[in-house]
């Protein structure tokens, strides 16, 4: 089986400064999930920011839908910092994205039926 990347490649600078390339990873994956999550339906909006389909602010109130297939790649994306952040030691930040998933699982588990 193919495995991850090694902590010591994840723990080396990202080229962007001051962030290694976990703490990048990480970073884009939690602001760009965490910012977008519905607070009811626990799923991820598919256009961030408002924003229509076609990258327009909605103009008529939020348009903030969220799409199933969307959400289960956020789920994988969670799952995978979270062995990510395992891999270089960093439990806390592996929690993290973890708890953050777990929202992501709760509003996926109604279409499960």
């Amino acid at each position: 089986a193919r495995g991850g990347p090694s902590a010591a490649w994840l723990n080396a600078a990202s080229g962007i400064p001051n962030y290694t390339r976990i703490e990048l990873i990480a970073k884009l994956a939690l602001e760009n999930i965490t910012n977008e999550i519905e607070p009811i339906s626990g799923l991820t909006y598919t256009f961030q920011g408002g924003l229509n389909a076609s990258g327009q602010t909605a103009i008529v109130g939020d348009y903030k839908d969220g799409y199933l297939a969307d959400n289960m790649e956020v789920y994988a994306g969670l799952l995978a910092l979270a062995t990510l952040q395992t891999t270089v030691g960093n439990t806390a930040a592996a929690a993290a994205a973890t708890a953050v998933r777990d929202i992501i699982g709760t509003g996926i588990v109604p279409f499960a039926r």
